[in-house]
This record gives C-alpha cells, structure tokens and sequence, in this order.
C-alpha cells in the first residue's frame, strides 16, 4: 500500500495533466468537517471518507488506488466542469450537455483509461435522468 504522502504526490501529478491548481488537489487525512473528503489507509484498503460537522456522511473503499484515485477525480472535476459551463451557459440547453463534456475532457487528460469508466457513468445517468433542454 502507498503511504498518504505517495497518494498526494500521485494526485498532484495527475492534476497537473489537466492543469488543476494544486490548491484544488489537497486531499488531507483528517476531517476538515466541511463536507470534503478525507483520506484514511487501513485493513488493506484507502478509504475516501466524507464529513461535515463530525458526522461522516459518506465512505467510499477501495484496495485499488486507481479506485481512490478516479473516485476523487471524479469529484473535482466535476466541480470544475459545472463552474466552466456556468461560465459559458447556453440557454435553453441543459446544462449537463456542457459540463459532462468538460468533465470527460479533463479525466481524459488525466487518464484515458477512466474517460470510458466515465462515459458509462454518464449514459446511465442520463438513461434515467435524459437531457432537457429547452
């Protein structure tokens, strides 16, 4: 298993694939009690574990770093593909249209491995949640 200094490192290096600030990147290993997430090594697994006011509200584990390491991609951007398609809405288009975009561009960059991982995420949300626009 690697050490939550080596996870760090790894998530600093992807990001810089994608050009995110590393300032976005810290994944710290304690709560921070706001809701983001924290990462915990133990039992043989990493754990992505999210708080907020000292309640854990949410926990994600995995033996596979690649597991930790797409999961909190997943997370920021996402926040940066609905902040760049805030920045650039199309009225009357979903705003998914725009963001899931973006979104699949920066994980592409960071590994095209986890862009097809991705997609499939995307056709099942919107299997069940279509496109609206209009």
């Amino acid at each position: 298993m690697m050490t939550a200094s080596e996870v760090q490192d790894m998530i600093y290096s992807y990001g810089q694939k994608a050009a995110i600030s590393r300032r976005s990147l810290f994944l710290p290993t304690v709560p921070v009690g706001d809701g983001s997430p924290h990462l915990e090594i133990g039992d043989g697994k990493y754990h992505l574990v999210y708080s907020e006011r000292g309640m854990e509200f949410g926990r994600r584990s995995s033996a596979s770093i690649d597991d930790i390491l797409y999961w909190y991609f997943d997370s920021v951007t996402s926040t940066l593909a609905f902040n760049f398609e805030l920045e650039n809405r199309v009225e009357g288009q979903d705003c998914r249209r725009i963001a899931f975009a973006k979104k699949r561009e920066l994980i592409h960059s960071i590994n095209g491995e986890w862009d097809e991982r991705l997609a499939l995420e995307i056709q099942k949300i919107l299997r069940n949640n279509p496109f609206r626009d209009g």
